[in-house]
């Protein structure tokens, strides 16, 4: 035990106040630890099966295809997230991005979520306590808790889980230039120890989430993101709320001639694809991402449209 705790960082620790060849350790640290080093054959022969049947040829087909036409991210998160609850199994699976800056986890995909989960902002907190996804994101690695009841890192939102009857959850970071902008969380209401092709499956997920949000020119997290980039505040009607310097620079256009005005009153001829990817993150509370071209600002200012118009609209705009 003493070697694996020295070679392979096996999870235990020494009361300051004890021997110091006494040890303890948590049952869900060590279950994450082993499913990192080993096969644990919980599943069905079955299961395995199908996973192994399944998982390749239906990302090839679909959702990479759609990665190539240069789908919304919201659009191939929406398919991910159905295949992932398809191949796993489980109840219900999300996909969530980054802010660092207000430590918040935002949904960009998972339909299945209990909309009672979705209203509590407590939920989707990032820091120590908080889930296994927030564990994840922090650690920058896969996070396994088979027994949500008894893992620590669930402390502060344990009550709320097992009360919409969560018993285990699976987290996956998505890591795009060494960042972690996102995570993939997998849900069940009964007890489930992955095996190594689940974990295999999660990052094969993970890259192709984080391919999807760089051809939408997202290599960062959304607190990196606003830093550098032109932001337009939209109320439910699509009224201009706020405009920031860079919006107002690139549309070459003052704060005060947009403030209060309707969007689509200001630029009539306005991409609907914009159009339907804002009422997708009012309706469906989610984050997406896409690319519209500005035939007025010319092609030479692809990029720069790209990211004023990628909608980072939080369902409480």
């Amino acid at each position: 035990m003493q070697r694996w705790e020295k070679e392979f960082s096996l999870p235990v620790h020494r009361p300051a106040h004890k021997q110091s060849r006494l040890v303890i350790a948590d049952t869900d640290e060590l279950d994450t630890w082993a499913t990192r080093h080993g096969d644990l054959k919980d599943s069905t022969p079955e299961q395995e099966n199908h996973l192994a049947a399944t998982e390749r040829p239906a990302l090839n087909n679909q959702i990479l295809q759609e990665i190539a036409q240069k789908e919304s991210s919201s659009t191939v998160f929406a398919a991910l997230v159905g295949f992932i609850e398809e191949t796993l199994s489980c109840d219900f699976a999300e996909i969530s991005l980054v802010d660092n800056r207000l430590r918040r986890l935002f949904r960009a995909a998972g339909p299945n979520v209990p909309s009672d989960l979705i209203a509590t902002p407590v939920f989707s907190s990032l820091g120590p306590g908080y889930g296994a996804c927030a564990a994840s994101v922090i650690s920058r690695e896969p996070w396994i808790s088979i027994c949500i009841k008894s893992d620590p890192k669930w402390v502060n939102v344990r009550t709320l889980a097992m009360k919409h009857g969560i018993a285990s959850c699976w987290a996956y970071p998505i890591i795009v230039n060494r960042e972690v902008i996102g995570v993939i969380g997998a849900y069940f209401r009964n007890k489930r120890r992955p095996i190594s092709d689940h974990l295999t499956f999660l990052e094969l997920s993970s890259y192709i989430a984080g391919i999807s949000l760089q051809m939408s020119g997202v290599g960062e997290s959304i607190d990196q993101f606003e830093k550098c980039s032109a932001f337009i505040g939209l109320d439910r009607e699509f009224r201009v709320c706020a405009i920031n310097r860079e919006a107002s620079r690139i549309l070459d256009i003052s704060a005060k001639e947009m403030v209060g005005q309707k969007l689509l009153e200001l630029f009539p001829s306005i991409n609907p694809i914009v159009v339907a990817e804002y009422q997708k993150a009012l309706t469906q509370n989610i984050t997406v991402v896409f690319e519209s071209i500005s035939s007025r600002l010319g092609l030479s200012s692809r990029l720069l449209f790209g990211l004023l118009m990628m909608a980072w609209l939080y369902s409480s705009a």
